[in-house]
C-alpha cells in the first residue's frame, strides 16, 4: 500500500520490524513528529488490489491541527493520520464497503469534531460512494468537514478500536464509562416521542454503525434476559433471542454488554459464555440474530465486561466462586485463546460494571478501587486503593460499596484520572485518583448528609469535570437490591453536584449543587450541545419528563413530558444518544425516543 502526500514522509516501525509509510507533514519540528508517529499505528498492512484509489481531504480545521482516520475494511485496519492541510491518497482498495471514522486534534490539546462522525464508503470497483445515502464521490475524493467550535468540556479518552461507534456501543458511552458522547442529543426545543411497551425492563440500549438498536431486556414474567434488535424509528422489535436467566445476580447474564467493531453484541451469559451475537436481514426482508462465536471462559456470575485496547476482553463477576474469595477479574485473549484470572480478596464483590483505557482497565469492588493491566500473559493488579463503604447500603443503593462505575477522565489524553464515589457515612464523597500511580488527588463531600449525599449512578466526567446525580432515597424493586439498607428508608428529593479537577491536578472544588433535582435516570452529556439530558420525576404528579440541564450551572433549561404512568419510571437506568439527535431511554416497561420535532 502507498500512501502520498508530498513533503516529508515518517516511518513507523512495529513490533515484527515491519516498514509502513506513513503521510508526511510540511514543516514540523522533531518533537511534533514523535507525538504524532505515537498516535498513527498500522493494526495490519493493507491488501494490494488495483480496483480503486480514495482521496481523503479535511476542511474547518487550523493549519497545525492532526487529524486521525480508522479504516476498517476488506483488507484494510488501519489508525492514519495527516495535518489539516494534507490531502490522503490511498491506493489500490478492495472492493466493499469500508468503515471511516476521523477524529482531529488542535495542538493546544483541543477536539474538533467531523460533522459526520462515522462513514461508510462503498468502493464496487467503479466508484466510490456513502452508503445509505448513495452519494457518490465526485472524482472519487471524501471531504470531512469538521466543526470547529470550542466545547466547554474536552477531550474524551480515545475510541477503543474493538467497540462499535463512539458513544453507542456500550451502557457508558465508551469504553472509559465518560457517559459523555460527542453526539448531539435531541435539544431544547420542541421535541416528539415515540414509546413502545414491551413488558420488559431495558438497562441496555446500544447502537451499531448500522444504525439499528441492539438492546438487552429483562422480561416481567419470567425475570429472563433477552436480546433485542430494534427499528431506530419506529421502535419495532425486529428479532429478539432468549438469554440464560441468571440464579445469582440480576446485573448478571448479558446487562452489561457492549458493541464491537462489527456491530455484535458481546456479552457473557449466566452460564460463563462469551458470546458475541451478530444481526443479519433474510432474503425475505426478516431479521435474524445470530450467536457466532461462544467461549467457555468459566466465569457464570459477570456483571462486567470491557475490551481493552489491544483486544482482550476483559471481565469481572459479583462475587466470589467460594465462600472463602473473593470476585475474579479476568480476560479472554481471542489472540491465543488464553484465559487469565486474578481473584480479590475474601468478600470482595463487584456490583457495577468496568472501564477500559490506554492505561488499563478499572475495576471498583465494594472495598476497594483497582488498576488492572495484562503483563507477561497474566491479569496483574496495578495499584489497589480501598475506601470508605460506610456502615451499610444506603436507601436508594442496590449493594454495600460504591454505587459507582469507575470513570476514566482529563484534560488532556482524556484518561489521566479515575473517579468513584464512596459510600461514607452519613456524609458521602467524591473521589478522584490518579490513574497511572493510583495516588488520591482529592475528595469533597457530596451534596448533604441525610438528604441527599449518597448514589447509585455513574458519573459523568469529561476534561477537568465531573457531574454525579444523587439517587439517596429512591425506590428499587426489592428483588434488586442486596442486604438491608441504613436507615431502612428516606424520601427521595434527588441532587446533582459538579466538581472539577483544580489545573495540574493538585485538588478539587465544588463549581455547583443542585439540591432539588430529583433524577430518575443516568445522565448523559453531550459535549456537542453542551448539555446534561436525564429523566426527572414530579414528586407532586408522579410525571416522568426528559429535562437538559445547563453543565456550567446546574439550572434546568427545558423540559418535556414523558407520562405520569408507573410504567414511565426509568429506573435509574442510562440513556443513549445517537447520531442525528436522538436519545433512546430504557423504562420499566420498555423504551422511548425523544428527537426535534420537525
Amino acid at each position: 500500500m502507498n500512501l502520498l502526500i508530498n513533503w516529508k514522509t515518517i516511518r513507523i516501525h512495529d513490533k515484527a520490524k515491519s516498514d509502513y509509510a506513513i503521510a508526511g507533514f510540511k514543516s514540523m519540528s522533531e518533537q511534533m513528529i514523535k507525538k504524532i508517529a505515537l498516535c498513527v499505528s498500522l493494526l495490519a498492512p493493507l491488501t494490494v488490489n488495483p480496483a480503486g484509489t480514495l482521496d481523503i481531504n479535511v476542511t474547518g480545521l487550523p493549519k497545525d491541527a492532526q487529524v486521525g482516520i480508522k479504516i476498517n475494511g476488506p483488507g484494510v485496519k488501519a489508525n492514519l493520520g495527516l495535518d489539516a492541510s494534507s490531502r490522503l491518497h490511498i491506493k489500490s482498495l478492495n472492493k466493499g464497503t469500508f468503515t471511516i471514522r476521523p477524529d482531529a486534534l488542535d495542538v493546544d490539546g483541543s477536539h474538533f469534531f467531523p460533522e459526520t462522525t462515522i462513514l461508510k464508503v462503498v468502493n464496487d470497483g467503479k466508484k466510490f460512494f456513502v452508503k445509505n445515502s448513495q452519494e457518490v464521490l465526485k472524482e472519487d475524493l471524501l471531504n470531512l468537514r469538521y466543526t470547529s467550535s470550542q466545547l466547554a468540556f474536552k477531550p474524551l479518552p480515545p475510541g477503543n478500536p474493538y467497540m462499535g461507534p463512539e458513544g453507542t456501543s456500550t451502557m457508558h458511552g465508551n469504553a472509559a464509562s465518560s457517559d459523555a458522547t460527542y453526539n448531539s442529543g435531541p435539544g431544547t426545543g420542541s421535541l416528539t416521542i415515540t414509546q413502545t411497551s414491551q413488558s420488559a425492563v431495558f438497562p441496555t440500549i446500544l447502537m451499531g454503525s448500522d444504525g439499528l438498536l441492539v438492546a438487552v431486556g429483562t422480561r416481567y414474567l419470567n425475570q429472563t434476559p433477552y436480546v433485542y434488535l430494534i427499528e431506530p424509528n419506529t421502535l419495532a422489535v425486529l428479532a429478539s433471542m432468549k438469554l440464560v436467566k441468571s440464579t445469582t445476580s440480576d446485573l448478571a447474564g448479558g446487562i452489561y454488554s457492549y458493541l464491537d467493531a462489527q456491530n455484535r453484541l458481546v456479552l457473557v451469559n449466566a452460564s460463563g459464555y462469551l458470546q458475541r451475537i451478530s444481526h443479519t436481514q433474510q432474503s425475505n426482508g426478516s431479521w435474524e440474530l445470530t450467536v457466532t462465536e461462544s467461549i467457555n471462559i468459566g466465569y457464570p456470575d459477570v456483571v462486567g465486561l470491557v475490551p481493552d485496547y489491544q483486544g482482550r476482553v476483559w471481565f469481572a463477576t459479583a462475587q466470589g466462586t467460594s465462600a472463602t474469595t473473593g470476585a475474579v477479574v479476568g480476560y479472554y485473549d481471542p489472540s491465543n485463546s488464553q484465559i487469565s484470572s486474578f481473584t480479590l480478596p475474601a468478600g470482595e464483590e463487584v456490583a457495577n460494571s468496568i472501564s477500559s483505557a490506554p492505561d488499563g482497565v478499572a475495576v471498583a469492588s465494594t472495598y476497594a478501587l483497582y488498576l488492572f493491566r495484562a503483563e507477561n500473559g497474566t491479569a496483574s493488579q496495578v495499584w489497589r486503593q480501598t475506601y470508605d463503604r460506610g456502615p451499610a447500603r444506603k436507601p436508594g443503593q442496590l449493594s454495600w460499596g460504591t454505587g459507582a462505575t469507575p470513570t476514566f477522565f482529563g484534560p488532556i489524553t482524556g484518561y489521566e484520572y479515575l473517579t468513584i464515589t464512596d459510600n461514607a457515612s452519613p456524609q458521602e464523597n467524591i473521589l478522584v485518583y490518579n490513574a497511572r500511580s493510583g495516588n488520591l488527588i482529592g475528595s469533597l463531600p457530596f451534596l448533604t448528609a441525610n438528604v441527599n449525599s449518597g448514589t447509585e449512578d455513574s458519573a459523568i466526567a469529561m476534561g477537568n469535570s465531573i457531574f454525579v446525580p444523587s439517587t439517596y432515597g429512591y425506590v428499587y424493586p426489592p428483588s434488586a437490591t442486596t442486604g438491608p439498607s441504613e436507615p431502612p428508608t428516606a424520601p427521595f428529593v434527588g441532587g446533582m453536584q459538579r466538581v472539577d479537577v483544580l489545573p495540574g491536578g493538585v485538588g478539587l472544588t465544588t463549581v455547583w449543587s443542585n439540591q432539588t433535582l430529583p433524577s430518575t435516570s443516568v445522565p448523559r452529556l453531550s459535549a456537542k450541545d453542551n448539555l446534561i439530558y436525564t429523566v426527572v420525576v414530579n414528586p407532586n404528579t408522579g410525571a416522568y419528563s426528559l429535562v437538559t440541564v445547563d453543565p456550567a450551572t446546574g439550572s434546568p433549561i427545558s423540559s418535556t413530558l414523558i407520562g405520569s404512568s408507573s410504567n414511565d419510571n426509568t429506573l435509574q437506568m442510562v440513556g443513549t444518544i445517537a447520531p442525528g439527535g436522538v436519545l433512546y431511554q430504557g423504562t420499566i416497561n420498555g423504551l422511548f425516543s425523544a428527537q426535534p420535532t420537525n
